[in-house]
């Protein structure tokens, strides 16, 4: 089976999670949420694989609406994004 991501902590609330095709993600961990800055190109279960680096709440904050940054978001509950990306996450 492939490994389709690998984490690299950076410090104690932050963790780089990178794809096999090279997108980079972040998870950040607060007190009782965590944050996760990017999904990638929307394989490889991004959803399982962040739930074994935390058990917190996962809010998602897009950066833009290219599939490379935001593909992975319909594996989340709680995704935000600014609005005027929206025309770009549909095509």
């Amino acid at each position: 089976m492939i490994e389709y991501y690998k984490s690299e902590k950076i410090n104690e609330r932050i963790t780089a999670i990178r794809s096999l095709t090279g997108e980079i993600m972040y998870l950040i961990k607060g007190g009782e949420k965590a944050i996760l800055i990017d999904t990638c190109l929307g394989v490889g279960h991004l959803r399982k694989f962040v739930e074994k680096l935390t058990k917190k709440p996962v809010t998602v904050l897009l950066t833009h609406g290219h599939v490379d940054h935001a593909l992975g978001a319909p594996e989340f509950e709680d995704v935000y994004m600014n609005s005027a990306d929206k025309e770009v996450y549909e095509k």
